[in-house]
This record gives structure tokens, sequence and C-alpha cells, in this order.
């Protein structure tokens, strides 16, 4: 006698539990109301000709920083959405310049809007040294910072009886065309005039670098230099 399989057969039970789970997942995909829409996740990663697939991510790995939302944010175009801070941006720009400047400027939307800049080191905030605090002042925005040296600067003091003609301009006009970036100030350190009329000026020369530290050799080289220019230029007499 052959068996014929019934609803309350295992075999049966299975199956139209099977048949019945499929048809209801499926009716509640299809007329499920106001289902929001999703990006849809890229498979692979991209950047500098490297490749990564979504698969090869380690997610098991509590080192892993990779979100999977990285995925899914490649190749969105945040920018050319209208409501999107980008998009806000980007467009209150163009109707500034179409408006004060029309014909002439040429939009290119596929420039990237997102500009780095190197960060300044956080110690500084708590940096007492003038050189930083003199650059800011209470009420004044858009300032932009100048970076200093964090090296320590070399002293070199020159004396010279100066002539009618003397400017400090000429002066460190001088001294940059030999030093260059390395001088940092020339400042008039003292002056006085003799019972002849005859007027001395002495400055003070700060060298410094921004990469590393001067050595006395590099510092004596430059200030000889310096004092030889001077007195040939500006025709002063050396003391």
């Amino acid at each position: 006698m052959a068996f014929t399989p019934t609803l309350f057969s295992k075999a049966s039970l299975f199956s139209y539990r099977r048949t019945f789970c499929i048809q209801l997942a499926s009716a509640f995909h299809e007329f499920q109301p106001n289902k929001k829409w999703r990006q849809p996740v890229a498979s692979v990663l991209k950047l500098g000709g490297v490749k990564i697939s979504k698969d090869e991510i380690v997610r098991d790995d509590p080192t892993n920083n990779v979100p999977d939302s990285i995925f899914s944010k490649l190749g969105m175009q945040l920018h050319r959405r209208d409501q999107h801070p980008l998009g806000i941006l980007k467009n209150a720009i163009y109707d500034y310049f179409d408006t004060n400047y029309p014909n002439k400027f040429d939009k290119f939307d596929d420039l990237c809007p997102i500009v780095s800049t190197i960060a300044v080191d956080i110690r500084l905030f708590w940096s007492n040294d003038e050189r930083f605090t003199f650059q800011f002042s209470k009420g004044q925005l858009g300032i932009k910072f100048k970076p200093f040296s964090k090296y320590p600067p070399c002293y070199k003091d020159m004396s010279f009886w100066i002539n009618d003609s003397f400017t400090e301009n000429n002066l460190c006009e001088v001294v940059r065309g030999i030093a260059g970036d390395l001088v940092e100030e020339v400042k008039l350190i003292d002056n006085f005039t003799n019972k002849k009329g005859m007027t001395s000026h002495c400055y003070r020369i700060a060298y410094r670098s921004m990469e590393r530290s001067l050595t006395d050799e590099e510092i004596n080289d430059l200030q000889w230099r310096v004092r030889e220019q001077v007195e040939t230029k500006l025709l002063v007499v050396l003391r």
C-alpha cells in the first residue's frame, strides 16, 4: 500500500510550512507601506588603484575600524544634492557670482568641494609664546595662523657709524639678501652720538631656521658676509 502524505504528516507539514513562510514573506515585502529607500552598498572600495572587497573586511577583528557605511558613501556626489549642506553652500556661491559677476566665471561641478589643510599643533593653544598670542586678538575673525620655528634663535650684534644716507630699510634689505629666510629680526638695540657729531647704531640680528638648529659655523659665516656687504653697500664704518 502506497503512502500518501497528508497535512498532518511530518513531510507534508514541513512542505506546507515552507510554502506558507515563503508566500508570507513575499507578500509582506510586496505590500510593506512607506518602506525607506536605501543607497545600494558598493561591493568594492577602490582608492589609489587599490581594491578592497567588502568581503575582505574582518568584522570579527576588534582592531578593525572600517565601517560598512564607508562603501555606501562612495560616489554619492553629496555636493550635487540640493538639500545637503554641501549642495546648499554650492548653490549659494553660484547665486552670488551669477548675480554680481554675470558671464565672467565658469562652473566646474565635478571638482571636489572639500579642501583639506594641515592642522595646527593643538599644544599651541596652551602656549604663552608671544609669537603665537600676538597673532590673535579678541573680536577678530578670519585670521590665518602663521607658523613659527620651534628651534632656538642665534643672536649676533653689529655696530657701525652711520652716514646721512643710511636707512634701516636698506640695512634690512642687505641682511635679507645674504641670510634669506634664516634672518628672523633686525632690531636697533643702542645708539649714541659722540662729541664730533658722529652717530653710532648697534643692531641685533636674530637668525633662526624653520627646519633645524643652526650651527655656530653657519651663523659666523652669515654674520661675516653680512658685515662685509653692509660696509660696502651702505658705506658705513664698522666698529
